[in-house]
């Protein structure tokens, strides 16, 4: 849908304000500084980004789709950088040392994950277990009496006994 589209520019728009903003801040020590290397990727990832949306419009403003089409399998490669963007997400891991209640909680979360996997698998069996006595009690229920004075039963329920 175009919304994502949409949403994937805006996205793509203010992750170049921001980085903007950081090498205007940094000046030289953008490229020089302790995190010059993440500073790079964040970089490649604008422009990659911004090439992206330039081949979109070059798509979109074509008038022979065909022959856009065929180049466009090229640019799919560039598509692949949004995984790059992910990779943008590990800097989180090196804020949470520097907040502690928010590391803890983080952690309390991924604990819980377990409990909850359990509990998930224990409300299956309880509903396989009422599934089942619900199945025997239709059975039973059928067995003893005319099938067509039920209909809507027999209807869903009539190979049961079978």
């Amino acid at each position: 849908p175009t919304a994502f589209y949409v949403i994937g520019h805006v996205y793509n728009f203010l992750f170049g304000i921001e980085l903007i903003m950081r090498w205007i801040t940094y000046g030289a020590k953008f490229f020089r500084g302790s995190d010059w290397a993440w500073n790079v990727l964040d970089l490649l990832i604008v422009m990659a980004s911004l090439l992206e949306l330039a081949s979109d419009v070059v798509y979109l403003a074509s008038e022979t789709q065909t022959q856009t089409v065929a180049n466009m399998n090229n640019v799919r490669l560039l598509r692949m950088t949004r995984v790059a963007k992910m990779v943008r997400l590990l800097r989180i891991a090196r804020i949470l040392k520097f907040f502690r209640a928010l590391r803890v909680l983080v952690y309390q979360i991924i604990g819980t994950v377990r409990a909850v996997c359990w509990a998930l698998v224990l409300m299956l069996m309880i509903i396989y277990v009422f599934a089942m006595i619900f199945v025997q009690s239709v059975s039973d229920f059928l067995s003893e009496r005319d099938d067509s004075s039920y209909p809507t039963l027999t209807t869903y329920w009539g190979t049961l006994p079978r």
